[in-house]
């Protein structure tokens, strides 16, 4: 069964995940509660959410979706080393070898790649690992949200992405050159999705602080929720159904069919389509209970009205600010304006520019944004009780 929770706020849903896990306690008292997180962050943060609210956080066994997907491939498919070949580390140091050897400096197969990287890896003393590091990154993400440049990439078609499409092919073919001892996930996936079954999964399963996902990650939660419990806590910026929303700039891509009215909030659209489609997965998928909260927005700091746009689909060009004059006509003062629905929106603006509830720092490097974020943060942390500080980095 799949169970969907909704909300704007991230403890409104840890609220809601702790009071499943303690009103309705596994079967077993030595059984870990599965946990799906997106980041070591959120796992941290939950951790604690129990420890405060439950008085203790045992027993939970957390996984990020990459994780979980492997850990199934290992009960279920024959031969799967406890390490992939294809993780993101393994094919790092992968790389470093190519990088390091003979062959690369002089095989012709290699020379368009050698074009392309020679400068680079010539830099500096560390450039060749740091590249192999950036460069098994991006083939774990093609594995993950490309799997058909993968599949054509390996049998050697190219299909038009443009200059760095060759050599990266060309690093790909190496990295899969069948001498490996495992497949590549892709090459996995569909024997996991066949052979998925009850005996190996938990009793229920948990999916926490979730705005976006990958799509074979979104399809194999859809067919784990037919043979157990998959409650997933979705953190949605938007009570309203917001599929559509894209950004001006895709839609001026369009040529003369361009239509800007189509446009929605540009936070929402800085989601971008993973985004959409996650919440639009959501929206299709057939569930046991779909349960979604949400606070009445407020107007009363800048970053509440920007939270009260976002979550009622409400434009920034339509919160707007009149100006009357006064009686003598000298003065002007900002007055309030009304919605649609005749709700009225954010107080002065001018007031709420300044109120510090959002900032915007820009900084010359990354180490005086360490700096930056170090020094706000001590100045917050001194305002705020022990008791009711959270931070959470992103």
């Amino acid at each position: 069964m799949f169970y969907l929770f909704q909300s704007d706020r991230l403890e409104s849903l840890a609220e809601m995940c702790a009071h499943i896990h303690q009103a309705s306690p596994l079967d077993s008292v030595l059984a870990q509660e599965e946990v799906v997180v997106q980041s070591q962050g959120m796992r941290r943060y939950l951790n604690v959410f129990f420890a405060r609210k439950l008085g203790v956080a045992a027993n939970l066994k957390f996984s990020l979706p990459a994780g979980l997907a492997w850990q199934l491939m290992r009960k279920l498919v024959p031969d799967v080393p406890p390490l992939s070949p294809f993780s993101p580390e393994v094919m790092r140091w992968r790389l470093l070898d190519l990088f390091r050897s003979e062959a690369f400096q002089t095989a012709p197969e290699y020379e368009n790649v050698r074009l392309k990287l020679e400068s680079y890896l010539h830099s500096s003393a560390s450039a060749d690992y740091q590249l192999a590091g950036q460069m098994a990154d991006i083939f774990d993400q093609y594995l993950v949200y490309r799997p058909d440049w993968i599949d054509a990439w390996q049998v050697g078609k190219l299909l038009g992405l443009g200059d760095d499409e060759d050599w990266q092919a060309r690093l790909w073919r190496y990295l899969d050159d069948g001498s490996q001892s495992a497949p590549h996930r892709v090459a996995l996936w569909e024997k996991l999705l066949a052979q998925l079954d009850k005996s190996v999964l938990p009793q229920r399963l948990f999916v926490f602080g979730i705005s976006t996902m990958a799509p074979m990650y979104l399809q194999l939660l859809h067919q784990i929720s037919k043979h157990c419990d998959v409650f997933v806590f979705a953190l949605n910026p938007s009570s309203q159904y917001w599929g559509e929303v894209i950004d001006e700039a895709q839609i001026l891509k369009r040529g003369d069919e361009a239509d800007l009215s189509q446009a929605g909030h540009p936070l929402l659209a800085s989601l971008g389509k993973q985004g959409r489609d996650f919440f639009d997965f959501l929206s299709e998928v057939e569930t046991e209970q779909d349960i979604q909260v949400y606070e009445e927005g407020k107007d009363d700091t800048l970053l509440h009205c920007l939270q009260n746009d976002i979550q009622n689909l409400i434009m920034p060009s339509e919160r707007l600010y009149q100006q009357e004059e006064s009686e003598a006509g000298a003065q002007q003062a900002w007055v309030q304006v009304h919605d649609a629905n005749g709700n009225p929106v954010c107080a002065e603006p001018d007031k709420l520019l300044n109120d510090g509830s959002i900032k915007i720092v820009a900084a010359h490097s990354p180490l005086r944004e360490l700096q930056i974020l170090k020094e706000e943060l001590s100045l917050v942390l001194q305002k705020i009780p022990t008791g009711s500080r959270t931070i959470l980095p992103f």
